[in-house]
């Protein structure tokens, strides 16, 4: 029995007793493990915790095991920040010596050989493993790359958590402490995290800090064409800055049998691409599934590039929800839009997006943009079904929400597409833009319950063979002239509404509280309160409130009631 071994064999073998029950009764309960100085104070505190001496015998018998392995293998630790079901290794730069990855004597670094990737590797098969990565370390990877050499797999999940300990004793016995100040394991000097093999899969990246790597902060996976990745989490990331070339989060390669890729309360800020890239481009299958992107800070994105979250042609069925993107001002450099979509049945909801910035011919710059380009190169692809409510989306350079169709691809047209509940203003071109070409249509199945006004150009813009088959219940405004324009041509609200649109729908000021301060809550003059229908498949706001039964604000933002006031209580 190696190190490794016996340090797991001796906790997990002793939690099992320490968890018999001292008796049958309502009143037995379960005996968990302490922390002791010596084996004579645990032993001294046992017989206090149960009534039988055969349960003291078995667990001497134990004891005195431990003691035999300890004395043979060197200091072990019995101190778990996880379950004893779980097994943990420990990494910190601080330490001046390289250890075995226990609690007591850490890993030092992520590269040269310190982590025992072996061991790591056989502790997955029979438990979960958590590696902890000191949130207070930093590390420099000479090949500017950290990147792990183990997988979960279908029992047991492999996590690198950088956000949660860290240790505080360089030499001797370390002493790790719950992070309570935010920080994060951090990688310096141009490195990246990255995943370099398909096959990777039941794997939890959590707390990592990418600090201004050469190229994209974090790949998963580096291998092109990606194959067989699946159940990936990444969960309160940072990846600021891309020096070189590349993305925040890379998946860009993902294809066939890749799956259920979560990427969580990550920050994503100047890089010289996109911020998340999801699917490889010329893979129109649409066999990526199970990809949710949620609760994103996204930040000064594409400064050489595009910059915007792109779910390309295979990933069906992808879920951006509740995302942050902007840009802090305008001239950075590249362009971005807030979401790109090329898939079919995506469904986009509760994100604000704001300030998208164009690139020099006056293209991108969308809050979000759905498209059947495909591959980019010619070929393109049919997007169907997709769901887009509760965005707040203003002051993009561009369109608000922006689709196109126009390849020669017979079939590539976009269709089933539902618009609810979005709040759209002040864009630098038109609120929504639709055009298809090239014998290519467009069909919006539903428009309902949005505010779209203070937009540069048009409120709603059509061009081409477009269809709404449904548009009904929205408030669109204009200080003056038309809000739609047709294949180039004006409409009133009369012309509008005698093409079968928003015949219960209004043309007013929706009454922002403060929309030059990014405030766009309705006041309780506004008439876009009460104004709209319930959807059937989705009865929430932008926030997570509750909509009513009947009779919706529009908008994003259901209005909350005021708080009563002058109460007076009558007995």
């Amino acid at each position: 029995m190696d190190t490794q071994a016996a340090r797991h064999w001796i906790p997990a073998r002793i939690g099992r007793v320490l968890k018999l029950r001292t008796g049958a009764g309502a009143g037995s309960r379960i005996l968990e493990p302490k922390r002791h100085t010596s084996w004579t104070r645990s032993l001294g505190c046992l017989r206090a915790w149960t009534g039988s001496e055969l349960e003291i015998k078995v667990i001497m018998m134990l004891f005195k095991k431990a003691a035999l392995l300890s004395a043979i293998f060197g200091s072990l630790t019995f101190l778990s920040t996880s379950s004893l079901a779980d097994f943990s290794f420990y990494v910190d730069s601080s330490r001046t010596a390289n250890g075995n990855g226990s609690l007591a004597n850490p890993w030092r670094n992520t590269y040269g050989g310190d982590i025992d990737w072996t061991a790591v590797s056989n502790a997955l098969q029979t438990n979960d493993v958590r590696m902890y990565l000191s949130s207070r370390g930093s590390w420099n990877p000479p090949s500017q790359q950290f990147a792990p050499q183990a997988s979960g797999n279908a029992s047991h999940r492999f996590y690198i958590i950088g956000d949660e300990f860290y240790n505080t004793n360089p030499s001797g016995t370390a002493n790790w402490i719950a992070e309570t100040s935010n920080s994060r394991a951090r990688f310096i000097g141009g490195a990246n995290f990255a995943l370099s093999d398909n096959g990777i899969h039941h794997f939890t990246l959590k707390g990592i800090y990418i600090d201004h790597s050469l190229y994209s902060s974090f790949v998963m996976v580096v291998h092109d064409p990606t194959t067989n990745v699946f159940e990936i989490e990444m969960r309160n990331c940072i990846g600021d800055g891309v020096t070189v070339n590349g993305h925040g989060f890379a998946g860009d390669f993902y294809t066939s049998a890749c799956s259920n890729i979560l990427v969580t309360g990550c920050t994503f800020s100047n890089s010289t691409g996109e911020a998340i890239y999801m699917g490889r481009f010329d893979d129109l299958t649409g066999n990526v599934r199970g990809i949710i992107i949620e609760s994103n800070l996204i930040v000064n994105c594409g400064l050489s590039g595009e910059g915007e979250i792109d779910i390309k042609p295979p990933c069906a069925g992808a879920i951006i929800r509740y995302n942050k993107h902007f840009r802090t001002a305008s001239g950075l450099g590249g362009e971005n839009c807030g979401v790109v979509i090329g898939a079919d049945n995506c469904q986009v909801y509760g994100n604000i997006i704001h300030n998208c910035e164009t690139n020099a011919s006056g293209g991108w710059g969308c809050g979000i943009f759905v498209n059947a380009d495909g591959d980019g190169a010619g070929t393109g692809k049919a997007v169907h079904s997709c769901l887009l409510y509760n965005n707040l989306i203003y002051a993009a350079k561009q369109a608000g929400i922006k689709m196109t169709a126009g390849t020669l691809t017979t079939g590539a047209d976009i269709s089933g597409i539902k618009i609810w509940n979005n709040t759209i203003w002040g864009n630098g071109v038109n609120g929504i833009d639709f055009a298809a070409s090239g014998g290519r249509t467009i069909t919006i199945a539903e428009f309902k319950n949005n505010i779209v006004g203070g937009n540069t150009n048009y409120d709603i813009n059509l061009s081409g063979t477009v269809t709404l088959t449904t548009c009904d219940y929205n408030l669109y405004y204009r200080a003056s002239g038309n809000s739609w324009s047709v294949n180039g041509s004006g409409n009133t609200l009369a012309q509008w509404r005698a093409r079968g649109f928003d015949n219960s729908g209004l043309s007013s000021s929706p009454q922002f509280f403060d929309a030059a301060h990014s405030n766009f809550d309705l006041q309780t003059n506004s008439p876009a309160l009460r104004l709209g229908v319930p959807s059937s498949v989705f009865n929430t706001d932008l926030r997570q409130n509750l909509r009513p039964a009947s009779a919706w604000d529009l908008g994003a933002l259901q209005a909350v009631p005021a708080a009563p006031q002058n109460l007076v209580i009558i007995q």
